[in-house]
């Protein structure tokens, strides 16, 4: 089975690239930052040209930000958190979906820390942000619920 693993860190990709190999896994690693719609679209697509479908995705992208009290946040760095962490989901699932919907199904995995409980509020925030009905209704049409996985 070949697998496509993806991060924004290119030496720690090519390096679990090769562990994975010695181990016998054919893996592919594709350059991707999660906070970026262009980069999430290719890494998708790259999958698709590669293993012509996606059948898992497995979304484990996340930061906890900048260690320290609150007073210490800055706008750029809550920015950066909050892009990994809940931008970086939505845009997985913006691009799965489209790909799964197309083949007629699929599996999506959202992992959390539950210390660090993004995802699993991924709909609340939505929902605030008046961005639930496009989540909701992308489901219902493509009949492809995500899974989320808080460790």
């Amino acid at each position: 089975m070949c697998r496509l693993v993806s991060g924004r860190h290119q030496d720690v990709g090519e390096q679990l690239t090769r562990e994975l190999g010695d181990l016998g896994a054919q893996v592919e690693f594709v350059p991707a930052d999660v906070r970026f719609d262009a980069d999430v679209k290719n890494l998708v697509d790259r999958a698709v040209a590669r293993f012509g479908r996606i059948d898992v995705a497995f979304n484990n992208a996340g930061t906890e930000g900048t260690p320290g009290p609150v007073t210490v946040v800055t706008d750029e760095t809550y920015q950066a958190t909050f892009d990994t962490n809940v931008k970086g989901t939505l845009l997985s699932l913006k691009h799965v979906f489209r790909i799964m919907g197309e083949q007629g199904g699929g599996s999506i995995v959202n992992v959390s820390s539950l210390t660090q409980p993004t995802c699993a509020s991924l709909a609340r925030l939505l929902q605030r942000l008046g961005h639930l009905g496009p989540l909701h209704s992308s489901v219902g049409r493509t009949g492809l619920p995500p899974r989320l996985v808080g460790p």
